[in-house]
């Protein structure tokens, strides 16, 4: 086996969850979508058999692992916290985003060699409101969705160079001609 077939295994294993997302217009498709693209015309082209470059492999591994880490929290939220629900989970989505954006930003500084115990302290707090929201399926706070937007803000100034891995994708999608 190798990435493609891995990945082939990936989605067809997830393809219940990846369908209630897209069939129920769930927001957290816009996470997912555009690497979903570019994942599904890099596989195409394995499975035509046509050269794929190394820079498009690299994408292609980047994106998987990305998908990979999104979908086992997703799945998570979906089977665990909300029972399959798909009504429920599209309430909290909001939630689910910013817990993805999350491990997003940690990976970000990590790799950037920019995580501080503050910042980490920072995160932790902003990922137990989610939590706590989430696991006891608490209100929609206003006031805690704009908490958790502060504290992403003082962990990640407008300063930094930072830019979701969703936004790349849908920058590589662009670029590939992808539609």
């Amino acid at each position: 086996m190798n990435v493609y077939d891995d990945y082939n295994k990936y989605i067809i294993e997830n393809e219940e969850l990846l369908g209630n997302l897209k069939s129920t217009n769930s927001s957290v498709m816009y996470c997912l979508m555009d690497v979903l693209e570019v994942l599904d015309y890099v596989y195409k082209k394995y499975v035509d058999n046509v050269k794929i470059e190394a820079e498009l492999e690299e994408i292609f591994e980047i994106g998987f692992g990305y998908l990979s880490n999104c979908l086992i929290d997703i799945n998570t939220y979906y089977k665990d916290y909300f029972g399959k629900d798909m009504i429920l989970f599209n309430k909290y989505s909001t939630f689910i985003i910013y817990s993805i954006m999350l491990d997003d930003v940690k990976g970000y500084l990590l790799s950037d060699e920019r995580l501080t115990e503050e910042r980490s302290e920072m995160l932790d707090k902003a990922g137990k409101l989610i939590e706590d929201t989430l696991l006891n399926l608490k209100d929609i706070n206003p006031s805690v969705i704009q908490e958790i937007e502060d504290l992403l803000e003082m962990v990640l100034p407008k300063k930094h160079k930072y830019t979701p891995v969703y936004a790349v994708f849908a920058m590589i999608k662009e670029e590939l001609g992808i539609y």
